[in-house]
Parts: structure tokens; C-alpha cells; sequence
């Protein structure tokens, strides 16, 4: 069981070993493999991300980081605002996948009221960034990255 505290100096909700649930995504994101890198809002910070080894990420880090996509992962990100939800379960019904699958992998709320669902896939199996059979929805994988969890939409200023 986790427990959670407040930090006395940042008022931030904290787990039992200290971490700010951000601190908490971050080491579960390097966990899993993926690097991190900086961003301002959602764009990166380090010109040729893509090339980097390594996770540029701190663990103190407050501003916004984003996940380094690979070829064998492949990302659902689907926007609410655009019909995405409409669609994912269209995607779901028709891959004939029960709606309960986002419960068996990573998938994280976006600050858009979206969602982003990790999944692994083949590193040969090309994919495309979009499909009109599913508006509001883009497939993401290598050389393409997601904004991080507990970092702020730029425009809606509400938690990934």
C-alpha cells in the first residue's frame, strides 16, 4: 500500500519514499526503457532529441519532460476534443479488444482530458500517424515523443 504525504516545502503530495507523484512517473518511464528529455511546453528543448543515449532528465526536475518514442513502442494518443474517445472504442470493437485492455498497459490521462496508451509492438511493423476511420486519433512511435505525465498542457494548464 502507498501512503502519501506533503512535502513541507513544496506542499506537493509525496509517496512514502519521498517522491512527488512526478518524481514517481519519471523513474517508472527510465524504468520501462524510454529516455526523457526537456520541454517547453510541449516542444523539446535539446536540438536532434532523438539523438540522444541517454535520459537528460533530473529527478528534481519541475518544468515539463517529454517521453523519447522507440521503434518497438507504439502510443494511442487519443483527443477527446476531436472525437477520440468515439473513436478509440471504434478501434477497440473493430481490433475486437476488450475496453478493459488500457487497464493491462500503460496509459496515461493527457492534459486535454485525452488519454495516451503505451503499447509494445514489432520493430518491423510500420504504422501511420493517422487514420480517417479514427478522427481524432494519432498513432505515435519512433522518432516522435509524448509529453510526460504531471507536466501542465500549455493550454489548458491542467495535469498530464
Amino acid at each position: 500500500m502507498r501512503l502519501t504525504t506533503t512535502c513541507s516545502t513544496t506542499s506537493k503530495p509525496m509517496d512514502d519514499f519521498g517522491l512527488t507523484p512526478k518524481q514517481d512517473a519519471i523513474l517508472v518511464f527510465e524504468s520501462l526503457g524510454f529516455k526523457l528529455i526537456k520541454l517547453n511546453g510541449k516542444i523539446p528543448l535539446t536540438p536532434a532529441w532523438e539523438k540522444l543515449t541517454k535520459s537528460e532528465i533530473p529527478l528534481d526536475w519541475t518544468r515539463n519532460y517529454g517521453v523519447a518514442l522507440n521503434a518497438e513502442t507504439l502510443v494511442i494518443d487519443v483527443d477527446a476534443k476531436s472525437g477520440g474517445v468515439e473513436s478509440y472504442k471504434k478501434l477497440l470493437n473493430d481490433l475486437e479488444i476488450p475496453d478493459t485492455a488500457a487497464f493491462n498497459t500503460l496509459a496515461v490521462n493527457s492534459g486535454n482530458k485525452g488519454l495516451h496508451v503505451y503499447l509494445r509492438k514489432p520493430k518491423a511493423l510500420s504504422t501511420k500517424y493517422k487514420d480517417k476511420a479514427y478522427p481524432g486519433i494519432e498513432f505515435r512511435s519512433e522518432g516522435m515523443q509524448m509529453v510526460g505525465s504531471y507536466s501542465i498542457h500549455p493550454d489548458t494548464k491542467k495535469v498530464y
